[in-house]
């Protein structure tokens, strides 16, 4: 078994540390594609979540970590929209910066991952619910939560859905 397995099996059973240590090894070693690139950099955003595993100068490593990433993923493919959202996402949920041109990537056209965000973020129902087309397109893609990636991904969808679901049912408690 060579590290990407080894790191996708991690990633699977959620030893996220140990995945990301599987990943470098394999990035060193091989050549990663986008797929492994955006899987590592999803594993990076993970363990900075509160509680999870990181304090202090760790954290700030794995906030740098997810940019250098970007940036070799940027080189090695060239300017992509998916690129460009993960860096004002992680920006926006790490510093609380704004993220107001998620429209102007998701008009692009070449990506769908601006749409979960559109969603999840968007309050008022009927909005919430022009951006289905592509949400339920971007779920079949990532329902397995077979990596940390589609598990972020997948979460947020899922919530938005049965939001809307709620909504539609006529239930008043549409943020418990």
């Amino acid at each position: 078994m060579n590290k990407r397995d080894e790191a996708i099996i991690f990633d699977r059973e959620r030893k996220y540390l140990e995945a990301i240590k599987s990943y470098e090894g394999f990035f060193e070693e091989d050549n990663p594609d986008r797929e492994d690139y955006f899987n590592l950099i999803a594993l990076y955003h993970e363990i900075q979540d509160p509680g999870m595993y990181l304090i202090g100068k760790d954290d700030l490593h794995a906030y740098q970590r997810e940019f250098e990433l970007l940036d070799e993923l940027e080189r090695k493919y060239g300017k992509q929209t998916e690129i460009d959202f993960w860096r004002r996402y992680t920006d926006w949920v790490r510093l609380g910066e704004e993220f107001d041109e998620c429209e102007e990537l998701a008009k692009r056209g070449d990506s769908l991952i601006p749409f979960f965000f559109l969603m999840s973020t968007t309050v008022d129902i009927e909005e919430k619910k022009k951006y289905l087309p592509e949400c339920k397109v971007l779920y079949e893609q990532v329902k397995d939560c077979s990596t940390t990636y589609k598990r972020i991904i997948e979460s947020l969808l899922k919530s938005s859905f049965d939001e809307i679901e709620r909504a539609d049912r006529g239930d008043k408690r549409l943020f418990l």
